[in-house]
């Protein structure tokens, strides 16, 4: 009996050290967002979009007792839209990825101004002739809800 208390005791533990691993890692959400910016070298973009996404995703499956949302804002599309001017293309599925997130999180409604949706058309438009799948048929998915 005390081995299987212990068993017990010993997941608890390591459920609350995952959990406050996780915490942390979600409070590098907005630093990832602002790195996007083509200001930096695009190797920190390369990477705040993997770290990003890897978030994002990480939030999507952590649906337990979520202590942290992380929710993408209307000041946050600026960010993502810059950042489509990538000439990785792993960058922009990732963006594309994140934007798709972002439009529809059930935490928060984006609204998006018509400059900005016109923009974020724009981009779409081009994205959807790509010859790579991934970024043609997330740019087709956007579209259908702008």
């Amino acid at each position: 009996m005390k081995d299987t208390a212990d068993k017990v005791q010993g997941k608890n533990e390591e459920s609350v050290a995952c959990e406050k691993l996780i915490q942390s890692l979600f409070k590098n959400f907005i630093p990832c967002i602002k790195l996007l910016s083509l200001d930096f070298e695009s190797i920190i973009v390369d990477r705040a979009s993997q770290c990003l996404l890897t978030l994002v995703q990480l939030y999507a499956i952590d649906s337990e007792d979520k202590k942290l949302q992380i929710y993408f804002v209307e000041d946050h599309m600026e960010y993502l839209l810059g950042a489509l001017e990538s000439d990785t293309r792993v960058v922009v599925k990732r963006i594309l990825k994140c934007i798709y997130w972002a439009l529809t999180q059930p935490e928060y409604k984006i609204k998006m101004n018509a400059e900005m949706a016109k923009r974020l058309v724009k981009y779409l438009e081009k994205f959807v002739s790509s010859e790579d799948k991934a970024i043609s048929t997330t740019s087709r998915e956007i579209y259908k809800i702008v």
